[in-house]
């Protein structure tokens, strides 16, 4: 999805900025999301155990919710100065556009250990379609937000690309809850 998005923001107003600073904000997502991609193999492993499924969503909520205030924290106060000219190097000018991408990514950590645990669940069920639709579903809508802002012409290319994303993980995650609520509706797992 990256290339797509890099692709969007040469179109879009402040191309120049926006990729200046992109690669430091996707850092910043890729190193808060990480533990909640590992979390998927977490989940594959341990939901047949007892008590399985309710420790996971524990854990899940806990790290998901907490590194996502992490990122908030970093949008909000002083630390985001220090990722991002301080030790990534942006442009002193692309830090007003670095901090609002990054307001826009705050919740994308939990929407990973939330998609991890779905994904984790459904695979556990022999039910991987779904994974596949949701992955589907989370392309096109970043293609389709990027065409729009593309064609709109009114939003900087970094915050149009971060929104997107983000977008994309809610409508990915709302679909693997969807799916998973019909296995279990079904009977094909135990209730987690």
């Amino acid at each position: 999805s990256y290339p797509i998005c890099s692709a969007g923001m040469n179109r879009m107003p402040e191309a120049l900025t926006s990729l200046a600073i992109w690669s430091a904000v996707t850092g910043l997502g890729f190193f808060s999301r990480s533990s909640g991609m590992a979390f998927n193999e977490v989940v594959i492993r341990h939901a047949g155990d007892p008590e399985g499924p309710r420790a996971l969503k524990r854990f899940m909520l806990i790290f998901g919710l907490g590194i996502s205030l992490l990122v908030g924290l970093v949008a909000a106060t002083p630390l985001g100065e220090l990722w991002y000219v301080d030790l990534e190097r942006i442009p002193e000018d692309g830090m007003s556009m670095a901090r609002l991408a990054t307001w826009l990514m705050v919740p994308m950590p939990f929407l990973t250990f939330l998609i991890s645990y779905w994904q984790g669940m459904l695979v556990h069920a022999h039910q991987t379609r779904p994974i596949s639709e949701g992955v589907g579903i989370g392309l096109t809508t970043i293609g389709l937000v990027l065409v729009i802002f593309v064609s709109l012409g009114t939003v900087p290319g970094g915050v149009a690309a971060t929104l997107a994303i983000t977008l994309a993980g809610v409508l990915q995650a709302a679909w693997l809850a969807i799916r998973w609520n019909g296995v279990r509706r079904r009977g094909i797992v135990a209730a987690a």
